[in-house]
């Protein structure tokens, strides 16, 4: 049991940095947006520009990867936590 336990406080912690990271990468991403809006429109963006779209595809694509990451290690510790109590419960 202790073995599963520390198996699910790794799991969490690997959970913390990637909540960190995504918000991170959100950030980044959303900076970038900001930026681009500021200096290349009146403050009104057009969301089908072509231009905005392939100067934000990198920090854009970064956060979605980031944010699936941070969901599969959620799915992990739900999972991880739930097959503790499966086997400790009487």
């Amino acid at each position: 049991m202790i073995r599963t336990l520390e198996g699910i406080g790794r799991i969490a912690v690997e959970l913390h940095a990637a909540q960190f990271e995504t918000k991170e990468a959100r950030r980044r991403y959303y900076a970038r947006c900001r930026r681009y809006i500021d200096c290349f429109t009146d403050g009104i963006l057009n969301a089908g520009e072509p231009e905005f779209h392939r100067v934000t595809k990198v920090p854009y694509e970064a956060f979605i990867k980031a944010r699936k990451h941070e969901y599969n290690i959620k799915r992990r510790l739900g999972n991880a936590i739930r097959s503790t109590l499966n086997v400790t419960t009487p």
